[in-house]
């Protein structure tokens, strides 16, 4: 039976083996099942390595993405799990997190996901016990129904690594759900490389993340600006200072060059 079960799902490419140990030493305790889905990491013999036999380890030859390896996955368990969970390679979860987000769930019925709160550079948030709902959550730790993929399809395989899960998340509010983030969980997580000039501290993403920052924030932008206007005027904004810090900041042609080529791709 299905009931209550959740599946575990973490996309590997190239991890830090003891952040990875550790990490799925943390959600083998809280989930019924675990998959690792890895991208032709090249240290794939040393993940072999500190997995064990219940863990389901699928290998790619090709660095696919994080859209298609969690629906690679989720198409072969949707009949098995109520919920699932995604995970990032690098992020720790604290002691019974996905067993309180699954209990939001059960008794939230109009909650399609629900993750913990974020802080960043070990900057604790002042949690108050309480939902808030949202309208795009970060997908590590996130909780979803395993109703949402049998209604709206897997995540969308096109944007491969950036905004993969706010896209998610906009097509679950489109489809009558709400999206919800828990404080009384609190999990650090750095997104990027933290940096800092003077006083500015900023976060850096190589090249190749630039090009799908923009790429994929464009096509967040035609495909949702009448379904949720504020939202996208908001991310515009965000996505004009992170052009800005490009250049006047990182000053790095490469990075420039790529941020223009998403842009301006089909």
């Amino acid at each position: 039976m299905m009931q209550n079960k959740v599946l575990g799902i973490l996309v590997t490419y190239n991890p830090d083996l003891l952040t990875l140990k550790k990490n799925i030493e943390l959600i083998l305790a809280q989930v019924s099942k675990l998959y690792i889905f890895d991208n032709n990491s090249n240290n794939i013999s040393q993940i072999e390595s500190v997995l064990d036999n219940s863990i389901v380890l699928i290998k790619s030859n090709l660095n696919l993405g994080l859209g298609k390896a969690y629906n690679i996955v989720l198409e072969c368990e949707k009949i098995n799990f109520e919920f699932f969970v995604t995970f990032d390679q690098d992020t720790l979860i604290p002691d019974s997190t996905i067993f309180k987000l699954r209990e939001l769930l059960l008794v939230n019925k109009e909650i399609g996901v629900i993750g913990p709160v974020f802080s960043r550079n070990n900057q604790s948030i002042k949690q108050s016990g309480k939902i808030q709902f949202k309208y795009v959550i970060i997908q590590s730790c996130a909780i979803f129904r395993m109703q949402l993929y049998k209604d709206i399809g897997g995540f969308n395989e096109e944007y491969f690594i950036d905004s993969v899960d706010f896209e998610y998340c906009l097509r679950i509010l489109k489809n009558g759900y709400k999206v919800a983030i828990y404080d009384g969980i609190e999990i650090n997580h750095e997104l990027g490389t933290q940096k800092q000039i003077g006083y500015i501290n900023y976060v850096s993403h190589n090249a190749f993340r630039n090009y799908y920052i923009a790429r994929n924030h464009k096509k967040i932008t035609l495909k949702y600006l009448k379904s949720f206007p504020f939202f996208i005027a908001k991310k515009n904004l965000f996505f004009v200072l992170h052009l800005l810090k490009l250049i006047a900041l990182e000053r790095d042609f490469k990075k420039i060059k790529f941020f223009f080529k998403g842009l301006f791709s089909n």
